[in-house]
């Protein structure tokens, strides 16, 4: 009976497709116990002392192992399989080995650990390792489980997490899923991020509710409320939110999907959130500079049609009385009258068009300032002593008043351009006045 037993075993071993191997750990066992009397840390114990881990590990007997063992690491006997083991122990399988010399000093039966080998090609295997020992004398049965596609699918799968969060926080756009059976939803850290809130935060419906600007609340609860549960529409709107944490207004897009069960109940909507806050003042500083487009289009219109109006009327004296001149039967008085209307027209003309080129000068930002120490007395008297004949004429009375001291009236400006400035005041001042 013991021996159909014992072929059973030995059948089974043979057999397994999981990979395989006996091993004998009574000396490393023997060891270890005289080494705990030593000493009373064996982890710190084994990591400061390499050379006994070197030990330990020469000192554990492989007997047996099974063909899928062999078929893992492309080997021929167990001869090969102690040697191959040997020689390729990695940095992870060191650290998994000296776990396990300490599992087995603290008495343990049983050890698992996810461990490196190298496989066929020098290829790296990831695998998880467990081990059981039998019976009283050291024996151990191991079992190696290759999860190196796992890994791998996982660690892609990681990767591809770390991309995706990555690429949200890059476009301030934050992912959502809203469960309709328990009213709540799950949030990306970016969208934690874009709505200030932390893992605290109670996310169910009303918690989004109170996320969502005053002024647009009811907009927004009519709007999940008719287009999204009642007509099954795709989420697709902006609005502003207040961000919990510093309360700052920022405005959103949201997109969604929503799912629905058998019955047309909702099931859960999915999708994302932007911040489009930069795009929003883009667009408003666009409205606004089209605003001031127009508007400066408007004034230059105005401004042009004003202006033909004032070069029409010196053109039209200019033109008219010159005609009158080339009368021979005209008197020397009217003459002389005549050309000084022509004169005066023409110096009003001129003056006209240096006012154009002016303009055309601050509209380029051609124009500038020079600072010089200026008497605001003399420059005054200057424009009186100019203004008061063009003012007696028009029976116009024009008054200077000084109150302050050439000294105190001393100011840093540029002179021509304060000239041209107090000058064209007059000019339409006079003009204007009845």
């Amino acid at each position: 009976m013991l021996l159909e037993s014992k072929d059973r075993f030995i059948n089974l071993f043979e057999q397994n497709p999981v990979p395989l191997w006996e091993q004998d750990f009574s000396k490393v066992i023997k060891i270890l116990n005289e080494k705990k009397t030593e000493t009373g840390d064996l982890k710190t114990y084994l990591d400061e002392n390499p050379d006994f881990v070197s030990a330990c590990i020469s000192n554990i007997k492989i007997l047996n192992v099974n063909k899928a063992a062999l078929d893992l690491f492309g080997l021929k006997n167990v001869e090969e399989l102690k040697i191959h083991l040997g020689k390729t122990n990695t940095k992870k399988a060191l650290e998994v080995l000296k776990n396990e010399l300490v599992s087995i000093g603290l008495n343990k039966k049983t050890f698992s650990d996810e461990t490196e080998l190298v496989g066929k090609d020098n290829s790296i295997i990831l695998a998880l390792i467990k081990s059981v020992i039998i019976d009283d004398y050291g024996t151990s049965i191991a079992s190696v489980i290759d999860i190196t596609e796992e890994k791998n699918a996982e660690n892609k799968l990681k990767e591809i997490q770390y991309l995706l969060l990555e690429s949200q926080k890059i476009a301030n756009i934050g992912s959502y899923e809203l469960d309709f059976l328990t009213d709540f939803w799950k949030s990306s850290p970016a969208l934690n991020e874009i709505f200030g809130i932390d893992e605290q935060y109670n996310r169910n419906i009303q918690g989004w509710i109170g996320l969502v600007h005053l002024e647009d609340k009811e907009m927004m609860e009519a709007y999940f409320e008719n287009n999204i549960i009642k007509n099954k529409e795709a989420f697709n709107k902006e609005y502003r939110i207040v961000r919990n944490s510093d309360k700052q207004i920022c405005w959103v897009q949201g997109l969604g999907k929503i799912e629905f069960n058998n019955d047309g109940s909702p099931k859960r909507l999915i999708g994302t959130i932007q911040d489009i806050s930069e795009k929003r003042q883009n667009l408003e500083d666009l409205i606004i500079a089209k605003e001031k487009a127009e508007e400066s289009n408007k004034l230059k219109t105005e401004f042009i049609q004003n202006m033909s109006h004032e070069i029409r009327t010196p053109m039209n004296g200019i033109l008219g009385f010159s005609e009158l001149l080339d009368n021979p039967d005209l008197s020397v008085g009217k003459r002389k009258h005549f050309i000084e209307i022509v004169r005066n027209s023409a110096h009003q003309l001129l003056h006209i068009i240096d006012d154009l080129m002016e303009i055309s000068v601050l509209e380029t930002k051609q124009i500038k300032a020079e600072e010089n120490p200026v008497c605001l007395n003399d420059l005054l008297r200057y424009l009186f002593n100019n203004f008061n004949i063009k003012a007696n004429i028009k029976n116009t009375k024009l008054v200077l008043k000084n109150d302050l001291s050439d000294q105190g009236s001393t100011i840093l400006t540029d002179k021509n351009n304060l000239n041209k400035v107090l000058g064209n005041l007059l000019e339409n001042a006079l003009k204007f006045t009845v």
